[in-house]
């Protein structure tokens, strides 16, 4: 019965933390439009939400497990997540929404932690699920805050879903006062202990993939798309519905994912498949005119990437030692923060030589490119002769 209340303490705390990181994301890119920005600068303030967890989340990582304790980093993220979004609202030049939303990338560098400590609710061997459950919850409130931050944005301005950004964060932060924590012997890892966690070919695997496939989603899915929408006409209130439209089925395709395609057909395949529905998606989007298609479009492809992220995810500390978890999760998740950061950066840059159209076709093209090269890495460690961690 604890350990159940627990569970449902941390599913709400998360649900905030998302929220609060997310509820602005349907007028981010356009909001930056508005003040001046060019589409270069728009993707550098795309971009500055990955390059901070680039650098951060190895670091946390390692940091938590050396202290044996995860409550405390999860506590200061909701701090940082106000500033930012209240540092949002404030905000009346592009140049300082690069400021902001990187704190927002320094916030979401917890989801290290995050993960772990929700694993640690659940038996060994059902790590798949608990991750499909975490991502599940984590899609579902990225879903209710960009459906109402459109929503606030049409009825009460453009700077209404980043107040209440701020607001979120805030609540995340009594909620996390609450989160029970045993906590775990300390863990004095070493530099050559770390080192190795990097050489470790199937660790190497995952986070390759997941850095090429996280380039595609924040190209598509969180940078560009609402750009092109807003293009065609959407208003904020379509925007929020379109963002809305992706979260739903991401969140649709974790659980299915993680809980019984996994299983069944194995996290390789599954995470092939969703690499091959984004990538297609990608290279459709600038063949469309009309919003509605655009719809359709959005949702498939968040369905694929709901399919992506828990099994790489899983796979990431698969057979790790409790101990090394979260420097394991810390290391996998820098890794493909290179994605979220390279994407819109590099594609706001080619967008001057190849226009908005010519992003889409180019994401679409090393998406595709990314489900040839998981097929090859993502076997399984006795299939491809991979070393077990030890």
């Amino acid at each position: 019965m604890l350990l159940r209340s627990a569970r449902r303490i941390f599913a709400l705390m998360t649900f905030m933390f998302w929220s609060s990181l997310y509820v602005y994301l349907p007028v981010l890119g356009p909001q930056a439009e508005r003040l001046g920005a060019s589409l270069s600068l728009v993707g550098l303030i795309i971009s500055s939400y990955g390059f901070a967890q680039l650098w951060l989340r190895v670091p946390l990582g390692v940091w938590s497990d050396r202290i044996g304790r995860r409550k405390p980093f999860i506590m200061f993220a909701f701090v940082i997540a106000a500033f930012s979004g209240f540092g949002l609202w404030c905000a009346g030049d592009a140049r300082y929404m690069l400021i902001y939303r990187g704190l927002g990338g320094v916030a979401a560098s917890a989801w290290v932690v995050f993960t772990v400590l929700f694993c640690s609710y659940f038996p060994p061997d059902k790590g798949s699920q608990a991750i499909g459950l975490i991502t599940a919850i984590t899609f579902s409130a990225e879903m209710a805050s960009t459906l109402a931050g459109g929503f606030l944005a049409d009825k009460y301005g453009w700077g209404a879903p980043f107040f209440c950004s701020g607001l979120l964060a805030l609540v995340g932060l009594v909620l996390s006062t609450m989160v029970k924590e045993k906590p775990q012997p300390q863990s004095a890892i070493s530099l050559v202990e770390m080192a190795s966690m990097g050489k470790n070919k199937r660790l190497l695997s995952v986070s390759l993939i997941a850095v090429l496939s996280q380039y595609v989603v924040f190209v598509t899915l969180y940078g560009f798309t609402p750009v092109y929408a807003a293009r065609l006409g959407a208003t904020a209130m379509q925007l929020g519905f379109l963002s809305a439209t992706a979260f739903v089925a991401m969140a649709a395709a974790s659980l299915i994912g993680g809980a019984l395609w996994a299983e069944k057909f194995g996290e390789a395949r599954v995470v092939i498949g969703g690499l091959l529905v984004v990538s297609c998606c990608s290279i459709l989007i600038p063949l469309i005119d009309n919003l509605q298609f655009l719809y359709v479009i959005q949702a498939l492809s968040g369905f694929g990437r709901g399919l992506i992220l828990p099994s790489l995810m899983s796979m990431s500390i698969q057979g790790v030692p409790d101990a090394r978890k979260g420097t394991a999760m810390g290391f996998f998740q820098a890794t493909y923060a290179l994605g979220m950061f390279g994407g819109p950066a590099l594609s706001g840059m080619m967008s001057e030589l190849i226009g908005l159209r010519g992003i889409f076709f180019c994401t679409g093209g090393i998406g595709l490119v990314t489900a040839l090269a998981a097929q090859r890495l993502l076997r399984s460690p006795m299939e491809a002769g991979i070393e077990e961690w030890i």
